[in-house]
This record gives C-alpha cells, sequence and structure tokens, in this order.
C-alpha cells in the first residue's frame, strides 16, 4: 500500500523527535558542524516546522544530515548511539525514496 503525504510527513517527524529525544545539555557536539546543543535543536525543531508546513524542500536537505559522516551520523558516534543510528538513517532512506513523487 502506498503511504501518503502526511502519513510520510509524519514518520519523517516520529525520526527528528528520535534524534531530539537523544539530546540534551551533555551531549558531545564536537565532531559536528554545531557551535552549541541550542543550534542543533533548533535546527532540528526547524525542520519539523518545515514538514509541518509542506516544505518539501526540507527533505533533501535532511538527505545530506543522514549521510556517513556528516552531522547526525557524527553526532550519534560521540554519543553512543550509532547502531541505532545506522537504523535511524535506513528509516529515512527509505521514506525518502517514497516521498520522490511527491516533491
Amino acid at each position: 500500500m502506498k503511504k501518503t503525504y502526511e502519513q510520510l510527513a509524519f514518520e519523517t517527524i516520529e525520526i527528528l523527535n528520535n534524534i531530539k529525544a537523544r539530546i540534551n545539555s551533555e551531549t558531545d557536539i564536537v565532531w559536528t558542524r554545531f557551535d552549541s546543543v541550542e543550534e542543533l535543536m533548533a535546527l532540528l525543531n526547524n525542520y519539523i516546522a518545515c514538514i509541518n508546513s509542506s516544505d518539501t524542500k526540507v527533505y533533501k536537505d535532511l538527505k545530506y544530515e543522514f549521510l556517513p559522516t556528516a552531522s547526525f551520523q557524527e553526532l550519534s558516534i560521540s554519543n553512543g548511539w550509532s547502531k541505532e543510528f545506522m537504523d535511524i538513517a535506513e528509516q529515512y532512506d527509505e521514506i525518502y525514496l517514497k516521498i520522490g513523487r511527491y516533491l
């Protein structure tokens, strides 16, 4: 069964919320492009806001965030959830392929 844009958007927001749930004031961001945890959280919140407003270009931006050695993977490695990240990135890749017909 094909998923609707709304279903794929919801799944993407769930992924971003999963990442947000792993972040706190002690999160190590040294190997990421972010200067602070607050900057990282603001970006995640902005991605969610873009998805909620049907801004489809956000999916391409997110595609780059999930690439190997990009900030999200570096974040996961530095904070002990790299195995989980691989599953999260795979989920996003599947969404990205499906959402392509809406872009």
